[in-house]
């Protein structure tokens, strides 16, 4: 296998569109301070964890305020060649996770985004003084779903924005009682696929809806996953909760992950092989070894181990070989950082960043 050069830094995940050649920095009559511009139009969107970002919240006296005062958000941020920044932030509209990522996924073309919300909550999120009214899928009724507003945070849903109006409203949602974790935009550029705790879904947007194309059954437990750059492929880090999930409870997640390898065929996806650790190599996957990318040239996946919580340990990088009928983790990078929560690799191939936890 070729060899990676992989860099870990602290990051911010976030899902872009356009056709953004390089970027620069320019100064504006009236714009205070240097910013970024792109040869072309670029559209940035980012889903924000209000539930998540309130545990590190603190009141007068300097402990943790549990009352739930920070909204879940998204924030779209579009960039060009001769403006600033325009940046918008908007609350209370859709769910928004961090539990899972990505969660968020946008139309080739850029007008709509995505995002999935699932009602998985991790223990010490439990303590939170959520405020009255509904929270779950059952607590909503045809007329709250349709309604601009949507505060239910344990609800299991998918929010389609439409992005090309500037408010940036909410105009389909779906509400999908399989915990979906995870989505993701295909490369044909119409289908968007969805990891449920049971299934994955292929859906579409038509007139600003989403339109369910197909459900896959799968046994594999709730995933974060990377299509293949071909398209005909899936790559999955999964993990069966030790008990039955329910909505806005915390399940113990004791047992190893497992990576599964799929065939997208049609608009089925089928389990075709697990992805295994090759005998001997000095690595293992954990309950919290999640997150994954697919290189651009579809050749190798590099597979985080430890994806939540830092202040631990150094955790590795797996590396999965996807040249062969079988694909297999054949090699590592030990000890990469304290925590991995994504990568992103450049367009020539070479090269990888790795944001880390700690």
């Amino acid at each position: 296998m070729k060899s990676l050069l992989v860099l870990i830094v602290g990051g911010l995940l976030l899902v872009l569109v356009g056709g953004c050649k390089s970027t620069g920095v320019s100064a504006h009559d009236g714009y205070d301070r240097p910013y970024i511009t792109t040869q072309s139009p670029l559209t940035l969107l980012s889903s924000n964890d209000g539930e998540y970002n309130q545990i590190y919240q603190l009141t007068e006296d300097q402990t943790t305020d549990w009352e739930l005062k920070t909204k879940d958000s998204f924030t779209v941020i579009h960039l060009g060649p001769d403006h600033p920044p325009v940046i918008k932030t908007v609350y209370d509209t859709v769910p928004a996770t961090i539990h899972g990522t990505p969660t968020m996924a946008m139309s080739a073309n850029g007008r709509y985004g995505i995002i999935a919300n699932h009602s998985r909550r991790m223990e010490k999120l439990l303590k939170l003084k959520l405020p009255d009214g509904p929270r779950t899928n059952s607590d909503l009724t045809p007329e709250a779903i349709s309604q601009p507003k949507m505060t239910a945070q344990h609800t299991d849903m998918l929010s389609l924005i439409d992005l090309g109006d500037e408010n940036y409203p909410v105009v389909h949602r779906v509400l999908l009682d399989d915990f979906p974790t995870h989505v993701l935009a295909h490369p044909d550029g119409k289908r968007f696929i969805v990891g449920g705790l049971k299934h994955f879904y292929i859906y579409e947007i038509v007139d600003d809806r989403l339109v369910k194309v197909s459900q896959s059954p799968q046994a594999h437990g709730f995933s974060c996953f990377w299509i293949h750059p071909r398209g005909d492929r899936l790559i999955a880090t999964q993990l069966i909760p030790d008990g039955p999930l329910v909505p806005g409870k915390f399940t113990p997640l004791t047992k190893p992950s497992t990576v599964q390898w799929y065939a997208i065929e049609g608009n089925q996806i089928r389990h075709l092989s697990e992805v295994k650790v090759k005998p001997g190599l000095q690595t293992a996957l954990l309950p919290a070894s999640m997150i994954l990318r697919i290189s651009p040239d579809g050749r190798l996946a590099l597979i985080c181990q430890r994806a939540t919580n830092s202040g631990r340990d150094f955790c590795d990088v797996l590396i999965a070989d996807l040249t062969v009928e079988k694909p297999q983790i054949t090699s590592v990078i030990k000890q990469a950082s304290d925590g991995l929560e994504s990568f992103a690799f450049h367009p020539n191939g070479k090269m990888a960043v790795a944001t880390g936890l700690g």
